[in-house]
């Protein structure tokens, strides 16, 4: 990406160059696993079933050929601030050990970070948006 400053003024508030040209910015891998699939409710303990969705999350990062990654654990709203940071960085954690644990990951540097409620994609005052929001997402570039 190249900036330029054209010496226009554009009529805005925002003083600086203007971009006259985008590359690839940012191109990361991103997989978001449903929390439900992978945790009871107030657990940090897999279910069996979440072994499912990992094991097809650890090939698809091996395909990807990545050096390392993040696994960020979100909560819905529902409870203390301080409970669902806790609970997101324990999720967050379980589902790093469990992939750090893939063969097709060794060597692989993995990090784990819980967000808690901080960071919604969806209404937490739905069933539906606190369903979305509880979540961890597989994070590398």
């Amino acid at each position: 990406m190249r900036l330029t400053d054209d010496g226009i003024d554009r009529g805005t508030r925002f003083a600086g160059a203007d971009i006259d040209a985008v590359a690839a910015i940012g191109s990361s891998l991103r997989f978001v696993l449903d929390g439900a699939v992978l945790f009871a409710v107030d657990s940090t303990d897999l279910r069996p079933e979440a072994q499912e969705a990992l094991n097809a999350s650890a090939q698809d990062i091996a395909a990807a050929d990545l050096s390392r990654f993040r696994v960020v654990g979100h909560t819905d709203s529902t409870g203390r601030d301080d409970y669902n940071l806790t609970l997101s960085q324990g999720r967050a954690l379980s589902v790093r050990d469990y992939l750090a644990a893939q063969p097709a990951l060794s060597g692989v540097a993995i990090v784990a970070e819980g967000r808690g409620e901080a960071e919604p994609i969806a209404d937490n005052e739905t069933e539906e948006g606190r369903t979305r929001n509880r979540r961890v997402e597989i994070i590398g570039n």
